[in-house]
């Protein structure tokens, strides 16, 4: 599998030798970099620095034919130099908080599965402030909790039973499945009321640019993992039919842009429930 041949496609023409679209999408890039630096608990001298080293760096070696993963190579094991790791992880735990917040109206039952899950800090987050009883799933253990943990492979079934849960979390995962509309249906097999999906909002050609770059940046870079990159991106209009075709009712649509300063991708949420419930 070639985890990273579509970003390598888009992200690399950027890099190198960007038109005049592209170019507006770098000054931005570099923007929305610094911000993150800074919330990351860079000071601002390193922010600066930090940032013009990285963009100088990724450029360069995108004009003399480097892959992206030769970039990361080179980038890895320097990132951690610039951020301190005890203010980082405080702030994922603060994502986490605030990815709690913009859901927490959104939750039923008595049991959720976090697919995708990542470190877990979400769900973490869910199961201390609610009591409900929470599963992470993904394709490698990630945790960084006590929580217990489903490893499926790609394209796998969820070792669960029919409707054995009572909502499903998928925070900002499918566009890194490389058939996203299959986990989907996993997801509605196992749900018995509710999906909420995060996930990148690309609906323009400038968002969706930025919505490439950083989720390979921040996945592959600063977390350091190698993450599947297969940028699988809908629009709004595409997610829909695809809901509509599965007998997902949309209650609730929302853009909420850039929320994550950490993670400076545009969003989109959905609150999906499951047209016939028992």
């Amino acid at each position: 599998m070639e985890i990273l041949a579509k970003s390598d496609s888009i992200i690399l023409p950027m890099l190198a030798h960007p038109d005049a679209k592209q170019r507006r999408a770098l000054a931005q890039i570099y923007g929305l970099m610094r911000n993150a630096f800074r919330h990351a608990g860079a000071n601002l001298l390193r922010q600066h620095l930090g940032c013009r080293f990285v963009m100088w760096r990724m450029k360069t070696a995108a004009r003399h034919g480097q892959s992206l993963k030769q970039i990361e190579a080179m980038l890895r094991p320097r990132f951690r130099r610039v951020v301190n790791e005890a203010e980082y992880y405080t702030a994922q735990r603060k994502r986490a908080a605030n990815a709690y917040e913009r859901i927490k109206d959104h939750l039923v039952g008595e049991n959720l599965l976090d697919l995708g899950s990542g470190p877990g800090l979400i769900a973490q987050t869910i199961h201390e402030r609610t009591g409900m009883k929470v599963t992470l799933a993904d394709v490698i253990d990630y945790s960084m909790t006590n929580l217990p943990t489903i490893v499926i492979s790609e394209g796998e079934c969820i070792p669960l039973d029919d409707q054995s849960v009572d909502m499903t979390l998928i925070y900002v995962v499918l566009h890194h499945a490389d058939d996203p509309l299959r986990l989907l249906d996993e997801a509605v097999r196992v749900t018995r009321r509710r999906i909420v999906i995060m996930e990148g909002y690309v609906d323009d050609e400038n968002t969706y640019l930025l919505n490439c770059f950083f989720d390979w940046f921040l996945n592959r870079i600063v977390q350091g993992r190698d993450i599947n990159m297969p940028l699988n991106f809908h629009t709004t209009a595409d997610w829909n039919r695809i809901f509509d075709e599965r007998g997902l009712h949309v209650t609730r649509q929302e853009l909420v842009g850039i929320d994550e300063p950490m993670a400076p991708e545009s969003h989109v949420l959905f609150v999906l429930d499951k047209v016939t419930q028992a």
